[in-house]
C-alpha cells in the first residue's frame, strides 16, 4: 500500500510596498508644492448642506442649553389671609384665667388648637402646629411644656420661669428679635434684617402644659433676660406679671407638685 502524499499549499504572496510609499492622501507642505493658498474645504459636500448642518447644530445647542439660575431674585413667602401673623389675639378670652386650666378642649383632644382657636375667635387661624412660639400681629404666645424631659422650671416662688427657645433660633431670628425688643431692650441689637424691620413691640403671654394635662394660662410676661447670646438653645428667664394669682391657685399648685 502506497503512502498518500499531500502537496503543500502555495504560500500567499503579499504585495511588497516600499516603506516610503504613500498609501493614503496626506497633507503636503505648501513650501514643497510652492502653493501659498491652501484649501481645507471638502468639495464633496455642497455648501448649502454645510450651512444646514451648522444651523441644526446651533439649534440643538440652544434647545439643550441648561438654564442659568438667577439666585438674586428670591421669592418671599406670603402668609395666607387667615394666618395669625395677620390676626390680633383676643385678650378677653383668657381674662381671669391665670393659674387655671383652659376649660374647653375641642373634639379629638387637640389642646393647642383649642387655645389658638379661642384666641382667634370667631376666625379660624392658620399657624404652625409644631412650634412653641406663636406670633400674632399684636402679641407673641409661648407654649411651654413642663416635664422631666424639659428644663423649663419655675423660680422665686413662681415669679420667674426658665424657658428655652427652639434649637435653631438665634438672636437674629425675626421672632426672637421681636421678643427681645418687647421684653429685654438691653439685650436687643438691631440685626438689620428686612423681616425684623416691620415687627413692632408686642405683649407676650405664656401657656404651660403639665404631662397629660390641658394648658394652664400663666398670664403675661413683663420682662425677660437672655443668659447667653451665643449658646444654643437660647435661655431666657421670664418674669411673670400674674405670679400672685398663680400662688393662690390650688389646682395649679397641686398639679405642679405632682410632676
Amino acid at each position: 500500500m502506497q503512502a498518500t502524499s499531500f502537496a503543500p499549499k502555495p504560500k500567499r504572496k503579499w504585495a511588497k510596498t516600499s516603506q516610503y510609499e504613500i498609501r493614503e492622501p496626506t497633507r503636503r507642505s505648501t513650501r514643497s508644492t510652492r502653493n501659498s493658498d491652501v484649501n481645507y474645504k471638502d468639495d464633496s459636500i455642497p455648501l448649502k448642506d454645510v450651512a444646514l448642518q451648522e444651523q441644526r447644530l446651533r439649534t440643538s445647542k440652544e434647545l439643550y442649553k441648561r438654564p442659568v439660575r438667577n439666585n438674586s431674585a428670591k421669592t418671599v413667602a406670603v402668609p395666607p389671609p387667615n394666618s395669625i401673623r395677620h390676626l390680633d389675639m383676643n385678650y378677653n378670652t383668657f381674662s381671669g384665667f391665670e393659674g387655671k386650666f383652659f376649660p374647653e378642649v375641642i373634639e379629638g383632644g387637640a389642646m393647642k388648637r383649642a387655645v389658638m382657636e379661642a384666641l382667634a375667635s370667631p376666625k379660624r387661624p392658620v399657624y404652625n402646629k409644631m412650634s412653641g412660639i406663636q406670633e400674632w400681629r399684636n402679641a407673641i404666645v409661648l407654649f411651654i411644656n413642663l416635664d422631666s424631659s424639659y428644663q423649663n422650671t419655675f423660680q422665686e416662688n413662681y415669679a420667674k420661669l426658665i424657658w428655652y427657645a427652639q434649637s435653631r433660633q438665634t438672636v437674629e431670628s425675626p421672632v426672637i428679635c421681636r421678643l427681645l425688643r418687647s421684653l429685654a431692650p438691653g439685650d436687643f441689637t438691631d440685626c438689620g434684617h428686612e423681616k425684623c424691620a416691620d415687627r413692632t413691640k408686642a405683649e407676650v403671654h405664656v401657656f404651660c402644659r403639665p404631662p397629660a394635662q390641658p394648658y394652664f394660662y400663666l398670664g403675661s410676661v413683663n420682662a425677660a433676660s437672655l443668659q447667653d447670646r451665643e449658646k444654643l438653645p437660647l435661655k431666657f428667664i421670664l418674669s411673670l406679671a400674674q405670679a400672685k394669682n398663680l400662688r393662690e391657685s390650688d389646682i395649679f399648685l397641686e398639679t405642679l407638685n405632682g410632676i
